[in-house]
């Protein structure tokens, strides 16, 4: 098995095959902030990437210039916390699911009593926190717009961006081995913007004439029995040793003759 940080995912506590969709979903969440962070001190090249597409270092230079201490959910209202003398980022990370009033600073429970912007600016209200530029970024799937309410109040000193996971993506091959790494398994983890990063260094060659002749049996099959009409399904394992492609039958409804034709035969 290829030593990588999905690798450590699989083969350590955050998995297990009795998972629900929930559970796997936040535990993928998890290593996902895990490995970002992870990402963020070792890899210089990847940490300017990130202050730039997603912390916006065009608007405010000086970030490219910070040195940041970078710690993983030091905080519950801080997913990565990137520290310098002079800004902090809090970033809120999202695999697919949506925000939670408290940590949306469209929302009045943002700068509410567990709101997360309230809890942010409590944490730097010192005279040695209040020198300090805040900024909170969410980071998810697809891209919100922040009310101009957010400007105003105790939230007055939290820059607010929205920005996606497909922001990371580069248009060329990352540079570095750890940061492709990453994204690798930020795209086996479900990461949506990541697995078409996957799906577009892929190469099928001769397995498309494999999949095809798949296809046109399938489809054979669908016309003989009237299924043509049905979805198709297919998928593959996390670990690509299984896959399936074919017609999602609903077995409530009666179609005649298909029972017969896949009924197993009787052991002897």
């Amino acid at each position: 098995m290829e030593a990588s940080f999905y690798t450590l995912y699989r083969r350590g506590r955050f998995r297990s095959s009795t998972d629900s969709d929930e559970d796997r979903m936040n535990q993928s969440e998890r290593f996902g902030v895990a490995i970002l962070g992870f990402c963020l001190k070792h890899d210089a090249s990847f940490r300017a990437h990130f202050l730039k597409r997603v912390c916006g270092a065009d608007e405010v230079p000086d970030l490219l210039d910070q040195n940041f201490k970078i710690s993983v959910d030091p905080y519950a209202w801080a997913d990565v916390l990137l520290e310098s003398e002079r800004h902090v980022i809090v970033v809120e990370c999202k695999v697919d699911a949506g925000l939670a009033e408290k940590q949306n600073p469209s929302s009045e429970a943002f700068s509410g009593r567990d709101g997360y912007g309230r809890k942010f600016v409590a944490q730097y209200s010192t005279k040695a926190g209040r020198s300090k530029a805040l900024h909170y970024v969410v980071l998810m799937k697809y891209r919100l717009r922040f009310r101009e309410r957010i400007k105003r109040g105790v939230l007055g000193r939290i820059r607010c961006l929205s920005e996606t996971w497909g922001d990371l993506v580069r248009d060329e091959e990352p540079p570095s081995e750890l940061e492709r790494d990453l994204c690798d398994s930020l795209g086996s983890l479900g990461y949506a913007a990541f697995q078409f990063m996957k799906t577009r260094k892929t190469t099928i060659q001769k397995d498309a004439v494999r999949a095809a002749e798949t296809m046109v049996i399938l489809d054979n099959v669908a016309q003989k029995y009237g299924l043509r009409k049905l979805p198709w399904q297919f998928g593959i394992s996390e670990d690509r040793a299984a896959s399936s492609l074919g017609l999602d039958i609903n077995w409530k409804q009666k179609i005649r003759g298909l029972t017969s034709v896949v009924r197993p035969k009787k052991s002897m």
